[in-house]
């Protein structure tokens, strides 16, 4: 239904760009964001952190009308998932607390396809206005897991796992693309400002993204993406 929706959106807007002559701009955008993987239907308790990641891409805006404009592209995105499992142990002196921390890093292509609207060709003292918002297709291209199991100051067998242990930590390190679906679908709503610097056009958006696909395959537990970006380009 949604793919049905973004082609109906492209063929209008081919269409119309074609009648009204317009000529597109080519540019390039990049910037952070702060991304959660939702953990629903998981059983045990997780600390999880969030830190920035980011995104760069090549985008180009196809003018619709004087107010309207179709944007795509095509844009590489480096997100990471780090949460701890404390594993507590009530049987002897020996073992008090077992530490699991988890970094998953997920590699994307991301292809957007936006329609923004100006309101007014400039609406503030810096720019012009714009509101934002469509679909990004995601094709997972790599995940990478890494994990360190940390144990008390007491040697156990948890501890000798790996011949890469130090101390009471072992890390371990493994590729994990097979256990996620490799593509996923977002919708997204946004707003910024655009700034005419001589020739080409300065952007600043602020966007939300909010996934609808389960990257892991099962029916039981999900895990979706919400994404809040902050990303400045540049347009010609």
């Amino acid at each position: 239904m949604i793919g049905r929706s973004v082609m109906v959106v492209l063929l209008v807007a081919a269409s119309a760009a074609t009648s009204a002559g317009a000529r597109p701009r080519f540019g390039i955008e990049g910037g952070w964001y702060i991304t959660e993987l939702t953990r629903e239907g998981f059983f045990l308790p997780l600390d999880t952190e969030y830190e920035p990641d980011w995104t760069v891409g090549a985008v180009v805006q196809q003018p619709l009308t004087g107010a309207i404009a179709l944007v795509s592209g095509l844009c590489y995105a480096r997100i990471h998932d780090d949460y701890l499992i404390r594993i507590i142990s009530s049987g002897g002196p020996v073992i008090e607390e077992i530490r699991l921390d988890f970094k998953e890093i997920y590699e994307l292509l991301e292809a957007p396809v936006r329609l923004e609207w100006r309101p007014r060709e400039r609406g503030t003292l810096f720019g012009s206005v714009v509101f934002e918002g469509g679909v990004v297709a995601g094709y997972l291209l790599e995940a990478w897991s890494t994990a360190e199991v940390t144990v008390p100051a007491f040697p156990t067998d948890a501890a000798k796992v790996s011949s890469s242990s130090s101390g009471n930590s072992s890390t371990f390190r493994e590729k994990v693309t097979g256990s996620y679906q490799r593509w996923n679908l977002s919708a997204e709503l946004g707003g910024g400002l655009d700034i005419g610097l001589g020739s080409g056009v300065a952007t600043l958006r602020l966007r939300y993204q909010h996934g609808f696909t389960n990257w892991i395959d099962a029916d039981e537990a999900g895990r979706y993406t919400r994404t809040v970006q902050v990303v400045a380009g540049w347009r010609r």
